[in-house]
């Protein structure tokens, strides 16, 4: 297990040299000397090996974009990039945002940027069971009843209310991966929207949704 770990150490180094030689990595005062931090930090292997992989990843985005300074607003474009380009969840992007924060903190980078704000709270969860939300997509399903699928799953994929689901969904939104909302208190918020959500969607326009001109996901027959 020992010599397994320091190959998977020496793999991750030898990436973070082949990165050096690209040129971007002035402002990088060295991986080895941050990961020896972590382990003063008592961090488990996994967790250094994981912030290890997202600063490598970091910096291969930068030689892509021809990238050559880092400050805020690199760091804002490259979080965006992993939600709308790479389309991973907030979850993640928030992992390697933090990690990337502690490496720029312990190297006195003057950089960051805010983590993505996730939905706490799941409206439908409040009302209804998961188990009862599947049995009503179900016997919507059976129905035919396309627009209550997609709207059912779009409030539980989302943790949007109905009303919002109502008033800001609609036909633009069909293959974005976020849409913003606008909630109680006239607070705006970014709501992310998963794959499988997409193709809900786009099963619900092709098959069952109204023939009108609204620009509105949600039409009733």
């Amino acid at each position: 297990m020992v010599i397994l770990k320091k190959r998977l150490i020496s793999n991750i180094m030898s990436l973070f040299y082949d990165i050096i030689s690209l040129g971007v990595i002035h402002y990088m005062k060295g991986l080895k000397e941050f990961q020896e931090y972590l382990k003063e930090k008592d961090k488990s292997m996994k967790t250094i090996e994981a912030y290890s992989t997202d600063i490598i990843q970091f910096y291969n985005y930068l030689k892509e974009k021809e990238i050559t300074e880092i400050h805020n607003e690199t760091l804002k474009k490259y979080k965006e990039h992993l939600l709308y380009e790479q389309f991973l969840t907030a979850t993640t992007v928030n992992r390697k945002i933090v990690a990337l924060h502690q490496f720029f903190t312990f190297h006195e980078i003057l950089a960051a940027t805010n983590v993505v704000k996730i939905q706490s709270q799941n409206f439908i969860e409040n009302v209804l069971s998961k188990e009862e939300v599947d049995k009503m997509v179900v016997m919507a399903r059976r129905n035919r009843d396309l627009c209550s699928v997609a709207l059912l799953k779009t409030l539980e994929l989302t943790g949007m209310r109905i009303s919002e689901a109502l008033d800001y969904c609609t036909i633009k939104d069909l293959h974005n991966n976020a849409i913003e909302v606008v909630g109680k208190g006239n607070k705006r918020r970014t709501v992310f929207i998963p794959k499988a959500l997409n193709k809900i969607w786009l099963e619900y326009c092709r098959t069952g949704r109204k023939n009108t001109t609204l620009d509105y996901l949600f039409v009733t027959q």
